[in-house]
């Protein structure tokens, strides 16, 4: 989830309170590094468009 909470700092989106928000919210998620994110919301800035949706629907979403 590194990635996804420097993906969120490079979008200059978000306040520092909000990162913090997010960051205690995947803290406490139970995802971790393996967990699986579509290509789209990495990117930068995040490109939810529906090729990409239905690109991440195939994936393995969860993480053991």
């Amino acid at each position: 989830m590194e990635i996804f909470m420097e993906r969120s700092v490079l979008t200059e989106s978000f306040t520092k309170e909000n990162l913090a928000f997010e960051k205690k919210i995947l803290e406490r998620s139970g995802l971790g590094q393996k967990t699986y994110l579509p290509e789209a919301v990495l990117r930068v800035p995040p490109n939810p468009c529906g090729r990409d949706k239905e690109r991440g629907k195939d994936g393995d979403v969860w993480s053991h």
